[in-house]
């Protein structure tokens, strides 16, 4: 079923809230593949997050009221009364309900058998209640488009429907070549505010003194080589220390070296991949989903770690605080003369400045009028991104 009179918008932000649930699952996935139980049973926490989230998103949209102290257990009777049909796997969620309390709340490991079982179960149990109530495909849900940047995400939706189709080569080359752009080329033209504090080193160019010239032809040309070798192992610390500044995690990084072909631009721009011999044997779902995961992880560590400095060259919304917040304008010698006065609790667009006699400011218009509000006398709105 779907919700009548519902818009596209209103869709955009389903499949988007979604997708929230769908990066848990992965998530959850990776930790429950490892022979340690006790990472095993962290993953178990993320699926259960991973359910909680899909059931209020599921209730949300055919309209159910969610009381505070609804019950893991009460999405299948609250479905059931609104849309006449029980949802399935009930009583294999029951129990994975069951091994998450004896864990959280009784340090009891749960059996990695077992806990791999009932958790095998859950991308059934979200596919079937998109279908059934949702009117949706689990598949359709793109973990892609949580990515900011346009070339990076197009790249990483081809990955996507890649490991959908089973073209896992396909997927790996999508995967690498995303990276290629997230890491090595976007980091060349960063946002202002960035630079000077992951610019940790220049792409270095190196070039033969015309001394050097008149070096005999064989010592010259090793040299030549010397030079090119140096400054490839220069560039690779380069994006090394890069990562390390970003939060990436280097094991995982070598890993994803080791399974995805290298990629190199062409002179026209044209994408060129070179898979090794040995890399035919890796070329499963595995990899391809660790892969995937991997640039999605570390897109998104980027885009959070970016997201923690403001850019003071851009357009924030800020909300006044006083009653009221005075409009200032720079009047003779630097005086200040109130303009106008905008209401507590009012929202407007301005940039960050320094002013005379007034200090940090926001430069804002209010009602036609420009001037400047004091830094204190307004807060910064979170941007919600649903």
């Amino acid at each position: 079923m779907s919700s009548p009179g519902v818009g596209i918008r209103d869709r955009s932000r389903l499949l988007r809230r979604l997708s929230y649930s769908k990066y848990l699952l992965n998530v959850a996935g990776g930790s429950l593949s490892s022979p340690s139980h006790l990472t095993a049973a962290v993953g178990l926490l993320q699926m259960h997050d991973s359910v909680e989230i899909f059931q209020v998103v599921v209730l949300d949209w055919i309209g159910v009221s969610i009381s505070s102290n609804r019950s893991f257990l009460d999405f299948w009777p609250l479905v059931k009364n609104k849309t006449g049909s029980e949802p399935p796997y009930k009583g294999v969620l029951e129990d994975l309900n069951r091994i998450r309390v004896q864990f959280k709340h009784h340090a009891i490991l749960p059996n990695l058998q077992e806990l791999r079982t009932l958790c095998a179960v859950v991308p059934s149990f979200y596919s079937e209640v998109c279908a059934n109530v949702l009117n949706m495909d689990f598949a359709s849900i793109s973990l892609a488009d949580l990515l900011e940047d346009d070339e990076v995400r197009g790249h990483m939706k081809k990955a996507e429907g890649a490991i959908a189709s089973e073209d896992y080569k396909t997927a790996l080359a999508e995967a690498a070549t995303a990276f290629t752009v997230l890491i090595q080329e976007k980091d060349t033209q960063p946002a202002q505010y960035v630079v000077h504090g992951l610019e940790l080193f220049h792409r270095m160019s190196l070039s033969i003194s015309p001394k050097w010239e008149r070096l005999p032809v064989d010592l010259s040309r090793e040299v030549g080589k010397l030079c090119k070798a140096f400054e490839a192992q220069i560039n690779d610390v380069k994006i090394v220390v890069e990562m390390l500044a970003w939060g990436v995690d280097l094991q995982k990084y070598r890993k994803f070296r080791y399974l995805t072909p290298r990629v190199a631009r062409a002179g026209g721009g044209e994408v060129e991949l070179l898979f090794e011999r040995t890399h035919a044997i890796l070329v499963n779902a595995d990899s391809a989903n660790f892969c995937f995961q991997f640039v999605l992880d570390t897109g998104l560590r980027i885009q959070e770690q970016a997201s923690r400095i403001l850019d003071p060259v851009a357009f924030h919304t800020v909300k006044t605080s006083q009653s009221p917040t005075h409009l200032y304008q720079i009047g003779p010698n630097n005086s200040l003369q109130i303009a106008a006065e905008i209401p507590k609790g009012c929202d407007v667009e301005g940039r960050a400045c320094v002013a005379p006699s007034l200090g940090d400011a926001w430069g804002v218009t209010y009602n036609g009028t420009e001037g400047l509000i004091r830094f204190s006398d307004a807060t910064l709105v979170e941007q919600n991104d649903e």
